[in-house]
C-alpha cells in the first residue's frame, strides 16, 4: 500500500515543472526499513539551488499503523564548515517561527529541512496522495522563503540575529 502511494507520488512529481529525476528506491535496494522517493527540486529559493528531496513513510512498530507519517526531507548543504555555530543559532532561531517542519544540522549529513504529516489509515488512497502532494508543496514553499537567509548565514554574509531581524521586518 505505501509503495503504491509512493509510485503514484513519483508519477505526479514527474508532471511538475520544477521537479526532476523522481524515482522510487525500494527498501530492499537501499537496505533500509522503508521505500524512498528521491527527486531533484530545481531552482529553489532566492539562490535558485537544485536540492535533493527524499520522501518516505516513517517506519512504525506493529500495532501503530492507524496513523502513517509521510515525511519530506530536503538536503540544503551537504558539506558543513568547521564552525557551524552561527548556522546552528540561525536554524534554532528560525525554527521557533516556522509554521511547520524544521531545519536541522548534522555534521555528517549537512543542513536539512524536514516536514512530516500524519495520515489516518482510514483515508482513501486519493486523499492520502492529495495529503502527500500538499505536504510536498508546503515543504517547497517554506524552503523557497527561508533557504536564502540560511545560506547567507552559512557563508558568513549575515549574522543570525540580523537574519531574524530581516525575516521579521524589525
Amino acid at each position: 500500500m505505501k509503495r503504491e502511494l509512493l509510485n503514484r507520488l513519483v508519477e505526479e512529481l514527474d508532471k511538475a515543472e520544477d521537479i526532476e529525476k523522481a524515482s522510487l528506491f525500494t527498501a530492499e535496494e537501499l537496505e533500509t526499513q522503508m521505500d524512498v522517493v528521491r527527486c531533484l527540486i530545481t531552482e529553489t529559493g532566492s539562490d535558485l539551488l537544485d536540492l535533493l528531496a527524499e520522501c518516505f513513510f516513517l517506519p512504525l512498530a506493529d500495532g501503530e499503523e492507524d496513523v502513517q507519517y509521510f515525511t519530506i526531507m530536503v538536503t540544503l548543504i551537504q558539506q558543513m564548515k568547521d564552525d557551524i555555530r552561527p548556522l546552528a543559532e540561525a536554524v534554532s532561531r528560525l525554527n521557533t517561527y516556522l509554521p511547520a517542519g524544521c531545519f536541522a544540522i548534522d555534521e555528517e549529513n549537512g543542513m536539512l529541512f524536514k516536514y512530516a504529516v500524519p495520515m489516518l489509515k482510514a483515508f482513501s488512497e486519493d486523499d492520502k496522495l492529495s495529503t502527500m502532494l500538499t505536504a510536498f508543496d508546503t515543504a517547497i514553499g517554506i524552503l523557497d522563503k527561508y533557504e536564502g537567509y540560511l545560506m547567507l548565514v552559512a557563508t558568513g554574509e549575515l549574522q543570525p540575529a540580523d537574519m531574524m531581524d530581516t525575516i521579521l521586518h524589525r
